[in-house]
């Protein structure tokens, strides 16, 4: 496969289904990007409008319930859209005729929305009223928020009955924020978002109506919920003044974790990670467009929580997915969030990373081609489909508002300089991750939520085919039985590296004790060890072992290719068979990811029919599966492997791989391997995966015919994982203590 270096200009060559420049583009021109593609997604919405015969000159886009998503945060969002675009309509060259209509809904949806506020005279479509604290939450504050900017924004355009609607749902959401504290939740439902939109009515009524009694109040309630989104423990002792008052004495929740990490959906989710501090961004431009200075509250905690998410950042200035994802992917949301880390914090590693988003969530409406942003890889069931698409739009308007504010073409920092800065290994022991990234790849594992490994293959190089996998939760993993129930780690442990990481773990499945071990090697491989056990007679046996969800789809130019022993296939996305048997125990896809397996089953391909996930369609490549296999007796080991996963490996190296790696021989309860990667690095790699956890001693003499590594004694105590790797004679990189003049790996 080519790789898509970049040109002189600092353009990349479309090899692939994007067209992306590494360099950030000029502020102008990210601008004109966010106008062009929300007037793509006005044109979309045109066949989503419904006059409603209720009122004169009122309507909404969507279902306009007063309850859930598609309703009325769909609504206000587009409202916002239209607004914004008729404001901005001389930098789009919109005809007379064009603006008009823009006009005409975006007033019509803002009088639907403010009239069926629980302040206003009608009900919704179904015959109910909204707002103050009602569904989810707060979730009516953002919901709120959203139509009075769109009604701020055309302000001179609304008559007076309309202007007193929108100041009476404003006044009424706002208020809810004066006498009720902030939420606090720290366990598997963070409330730092809940709190963080919480600012957005308060915020923007305060700045809105300057001179109404309760404005005071207003602003203060907004700071209040500000300094309780990204709260620490820490923070209650705390005596920095912010906005006139100690830290401490505004905190009265604990919302994310001592090193910034925060759980939400009952795993480490990234999305809500930056979800928290956007909306701060949001509730920022209400400050702004209001001429007056942003609070110090606004940023409590932003630019720590934006240090951790670097950690999981990949080119394309999305998220890698260590603990796994329920939204949909490739929705590019968090592009306002990098926005306003870019233009008001200045900050140069989000400039890259935003120009490239836009780009890329541009590219994607066009490849839809009817305006839509996820389209219809998102499920049209009213928790998606529309919604999803209006989330978008909102967001890439608040990018937009941050341009118009703060924007500058401001320095920014090359993505092979900050990469190069991330290489190395990161623990974030609160919700149990361990990541490793090296020029090759991105790789973690997770076990306390959603037990599961990642392996992406860096895209700096391959910018206009990025995308390989999907952060699915079986990755690397998988499963014994039929059952789709979560796997829990029964005890687990991790030993960072000079250069990777070794953990080990021990999950029940269930007749089953597993023993799984990941480890990240430097440079490119990642490897897998595992041992399981049946603890009954006759257990029936269904293995989906050491998988990887491969993207196939429009957005990957809607194939793979497999390399095998025996040559190679084309798998066409949505139009593959249902099961692929590979040929030998390695295989590769499109020249970017391979995978070695040692003493597994059969490797399979499985095809993807629809969109089996929201935002993409996988495929999912098994490194050892097996339909059925009778086990005879308890205490049997059933599974006995181990696999190396190559990422930015072509198909003649991973070849070369699986030639010369070699599975070691080991008391029972250890799985080892040794290889040679195409780095000219030779590899050890050890696990104790055994119910006793004891200490074991283990000699391993690499020599024969095979190039020789080393003869090493490894300490492992108990449950544990070890690498070691030379170059050229040298050691270079070990998980634990090495002592040369005794060749022992002590693991401790």
């Amino acid at each position: 496969m080519m790789n898509n270096d970049s040109t002189a200009d600092g353009t990349d060559p479309a090899t692939g289904p994007f067209d992306i420049r590494k360099a950030p583009l000029p502020d102008r021109e990210i601008k004109r990007l966010y106008l062009d593609s929300l007037e793509r997604y006005s044109n979309y919405t045109a066949d989503l409008w419904e006059e409603w015969p209720e009122a004169d000159h009122a309507g909404y886009f969507g279902n306009g319930i007063s309850h859930g998503n598609e309703g009325i945060r769909a609504n206000g969002a587009t409202a916002f859209v239209h607004a914004l675009l008729y404001k901005e309509r001389k930098n789009l060259e919109l005809t007379e005729l064009s603006a008009d209509e823009l006009k005409r809904k975006a007033i019509a949806a803002i009088r639907y929305s403010a009239m069926t506020y629980v302040t206003g005279d009608y009900p919704t479509v179904d015959g109910s009223k909204w707002g103050a604290d009602g569904w989810h939450h707060r979730q009516t504050s953002l919901w709120a928020s959203t139509v009075g900017l769109a009604a701020w924004l055309i302000w001179d355009e609304l008559t007076v009955e309309t202007r007193e609607s929108v100041e009476a749902m404003m006044a009424a959401e706002a208020s809810e924020f004066v006498e009720k504290n902030p939420y606090s939740g720290l366990e598997y439902d963070t409330m730092a978002e809940e709190n963080a939109w919480g600012t957005t009515s308060p915020a923007l009524a305060a700045n809105m109506f300057p001179d109404h009694e309760q404005s005071d109040a207003w602003r203060e309630a907004a700071l209040q919920h500000m300094m309780n989104s990204l709260s620490t423990a820490v923070d209650a002792k705390d005596d920095t003044v912010v906005d006139g008052r100690a830290v401490s004495e505004w905190i009265e929740s604990h919302n994310i974790h001592p090193d910034y990490t925060l759980e939400n959906h009952g795993f480490f989710h990234p999305d809500y990670a930056s979800v928290a501090p956007m909306y701060l961004g949001d509730s920022s431009v209400f400050f702004g467009l209001a001429s007056n200075p942003v609070p110090g509250a606004a940023t409590h905690h932003v630019f720590d929580m934006w240090e951790l998410l670097q950690n999981i950042t990949t080119a394309t200035g999305e998220w890698a997915y260590p603990s796994g994802l329920d939204w949909s992917l490739h929705s590019y949301e968090n592009v306002s969030y990098l926005a306003w880390l870019a233009t008001y914090f200045d900050d140069p590693v989000a400039r890259t990373l935003e120009s490239r988003e836009i780009q890329y969530a541009a590219k994607r409406q066009r490849i839809n081609d009817n305006g839509r942003f996820v389209g219809d890889s998102a499920p049209d069931d009213g928790s998606e489909g529309f919604y999803r698409d209006a989330v978008s739009a909102r967001r890439i308007g608040f990018a937009y508002l941050h341009h118009k504010l703060w924007g500058a073409d401001d320095d920014a920092v090359p993505y092979e300089d900050f990469a190069r800065a991330m290489h190395g290994t990161t623990e974030l022991t609160h919700v149990g991750v361990v990541i490793h990234r090296t020029p090759s790849k991105f790789a973690s594992a997770s076990w306390l939520h959603n037990v599961m490994g990642n392996v992406t293959p860096e895209s700096q190089s391959h910018l206009n085919e990025p995308y390989v996998i999907t952060p699915d939760q079986r990755t690397l993993i998988g499963r014994l039985t039929d059952s789709d129930d979560e796997l829990a780690a029964e005890d687990y442990t991790v030993t960072l590296g000079d250069d990777g990481f070794a953990t080990a773990a021990e999950l029940r499945e269930g007749n089953f004790d597993r023993y799984v071990a990941i480890l990240s090697l430097p440079g490119s491989p990642v490897v897998q060890l595992e041992r399981a056990v049946a603890d009954e007679d006759d257990t029936l046996l269904r293995e989906r072992g050491v998988p990887l969800a491969i993207e196939n789809d429009e957005l990957t130019g809607g194939k793979r290719t497999l390399f095998t022993e025996t040559g190679e296939r084309t798998v066409t996305a949505g139009d593959a068979p249902d099961r692929i048997e590979l040929d030998g125990h390695w295989a590769n896809v499109d020249d970017r990811l391979g995978m070695v397996v040692l003493d597994g089953s059969e490797m399979v391909y499985v095809g993807g029919r629809g969109y089996n996930r929201p935002g993409a369609r996988k495929d999912m490549w098994y490194g050892s599966h097996s339909d059925a296999t009778n086990v005879d007796a308890s205490g049997t080991d059933v599974i006995n492997r181990a696999a190396i996963v190559l990422p930015n490996v072509d198909h003649s190296d991973t070849k070369t791989v699986a030639t010369a790696a070699e599975s070691l021989q080991l008391p029972q309860n250890v799985v080892g391997i040794a290889f040679s990667d195409p780095g000219e690095r030779q590899h050890i790699a050890l696990a104790n995966l055994g119910p006793d956890h004891e200490t074991l001693t283990v000699e391993v003499d690499t020599g024969g015919d095979q190039q020789p590594v080393r003869e090493v004694t490894a300490e492992i105590d108990g449950l544990m994982a070890a690498f070691a790797t030379w170059q050229d004679g040298e050691l270079v990189a070990t998980s634990g203590n090495y002592d040369r003049q005794e060749q022992s790996l002590l693991v401790e």
